[in-house]
């Protein structure tokens, strides 16, 4: 097991180590100094311990949370999926399976070519007027073309979020 002790004593340079300690219940940083006497050779070490169990446990809790969130919009039957700065960023796999586009086409295809040219302006001032903060329907329908040229008709329940810190639209 690594001892960041024993590495500062050999190194002379700080060390760092997460540490589970059973018989104190918890999880702790432990972190080391070299102590140095008058000749510069290192003599022992100064530690800080902090307790960071329940940030762990809060980690946990957030990654069991994600994975819960991912299972339910990788098995919805609705298409789901972030639009920003002009694409799809995210589809889930309903979306790809609805339009018959890839990740990688939805990637490199302005979502707009894939609105029926009837509603493109329609659904473009819309989707600009949300980004903007306006009040816009957060409902309404209009028709999309799959991969195949077909027309579809869906229904849109859009809001504003944020994604990968900028403006996007879920």
């Amino acid at each position: 097991e690594f001892c960041p002790h024993r590495q500062t004593l050999v190194t002379g340079r700080p060390a760092w180590a997460e540490v589970e300690e059973p018989f104190l219940g918890g999880v702790f940083e432990i972190t080391t100094t070299p102590l140095i006497d008058e000749a510069g050779k290192t003599i022992g070490s100064v530690h800080v311990n902090k307790d960071i169990t329940e940030r762990k446990r809060a980690e946990a809790a957030l990654r069991e949370s994600e994975k819960k969130y991912r299972s339910l919009i990788d098995n919805a039957n609705d298409a789901i999926f972030i639009t920003q700065d002009g694409f799809v960023k995210f589809p889930n796999p309903s979306a790809l399976a609805i339009t018959g586009y890839s990740e990688k086409e939805y990637a490199t295809t302005p979502f707009m070519n894939l609105i029926h040219p009837e509603d493109r302006e329609m659904v473009l001032d819309r989707h600009n007027r949300r980004l903007k903060g306006e009040e816009v329907p957060n409902n309404y329908s209009f028709r999309v073309l799959n991969k195949a040229g077909e027309e579809l008709w869906v229904q849109l329940n859009a809001v504003y979020i944020n994604w990968e810190g900028g403006p996007a639209i879920l």
